[in-house]
């Protein structure tokens, strides 16, 4: 009884640092999926960051342009639209207001 008891108990000891190995790997896994970025990504990432820049810049807010930068997708239009909101930002803090709508897609 003594040994059946000692291989129980060793075989529920040994069962516990399995499972224990097994979520530590099952969390790792998810850690590196978590780290994998897609190019589409990385390009969300820089657009947001360039209108974080462009926002302080020139003071700016927007929630229509912070839905648009949350939105999948249209990436070239994002990258117009910053490229025109960092123009107009630097026309009019230079005092050049601009009436005739140079500044279209």
């Amino acid at each position: 009884r003594g040994i059946a008891a000692g291989a129980a108990q060793a075989m529920d000891e040994a069962a516990q640092v399995a499972m224990d190995a097994l979520h530590t790997y099952n969390k790792a896994g998810s850690a590196e999926e978590q780290q994998t970025t897609t190019p589409e990504e990385i390009k969300k990432q820089e657009l947001k960051e360039r209108w974080r820049d462009v926002s302080q810049l020139f003071g700016l807010r927007s929630q229509s342009m912070d839905t648009l930068l949350d939105m999948t997708g249209l990436a070239s239009v994002k990258d117009e639209l910053l490229r025109i909101v960092a123009a107009a930002g630097l026309d009019k803090e230079r005092g050049n207001v601009n009436k005739k709508g140079r500044f279209h897609a």
